[in-house]
């Protein structure tokens, strides 16, 4: 269940609108956020880093949000993607 968010947005900025440059006013802010620094989330953590979201027009925020519960909470409360 945890590899469903990762690996869809990496495969989501791999093969959308590949090489298609964006300017500044349609860049889109997200923050995503993930429970443990674990294997399941290294697909989310390359695309960043590879520069593939802002490739993309996205301005991403990686969040650590420990434990089920406040990661819960935030979702409820609109502070992360879902």
């Amino acid at each position: 269940m945890k590899l469903i968010l990762p690996i869809c947005l990496f495969t989501l900025c791999m093969f959308s609108q590949a090489g298609v440059a964006f300017s500044q006013d349609k860049v889109e802010r997200m923050h995503i956020g993930y429970s443990a620094q674990a294997g399941a989330f290294a697909p989310i953590w390359i695309t960043k880093e590879a520069g593939l979201f802002k490739k993309n027009g996205l301005d991403v925020n990686l969040l650590f949000i420990p434990g089920g519960p406040t990661a819960a909470a935030s979702m409820l409360a609109g502070e992360v993607q879902r």
